[in-house]
């Protein structure tokens, strides 16, 4: 008899969660700052591209790719979608957060790689 696999063990990314954070500028002005939160086992899934289009575009001369993954982690109540995920040297922009099935187990984390508009 074949043993399912259990969602814990599909946990097999290290992401880390990043909130940002304003600072001065030593010379009157602030910049944004992005400041570790936790770094959590994850698992992660592509989404795909949910615009219209081929998941690319042009801003100011450059090619800009975009796209949507899933990434699942145990439940936390301090993560939101003003915070964005590093993971492999690249980000992500939190676009929603969801309480799996409101059980407080595990949050399915919907992001958006690439450039924002």
């Amino acid at each position: 008899m074949k043993k399912e696999k259990t969602l814990a063990s599909s946990l097999n990314r290290r992401i880390t969660i990043e909130k940002s954070e304003k600072t001065s500028d030593g010379a009157g002005g602030f910049i944004t700052i992005w400041k570790e939160v936790a770094t959590l086992p994850a698992e992660i899934k592509a989404l795909g591209d949910f615009r219209q289009g081929q998941g690319e575009f042009y801003s100011a001369m450059q090619l800009l790719t975009y796209g949507y993954y899933k990434m699942i982690i145990r439940y936390r109540r301090d993560i939101n979608n003003k915070m964005r995920v590093s993971y492999d040297a690249r980000i992500f922009n939190i676009r929603r957060v969801i309480n799996q099935e409101e059980k407080n187990k595990y949050l399915i984390l919907i992001v958006e790689e690439g450039a924002t508009i």
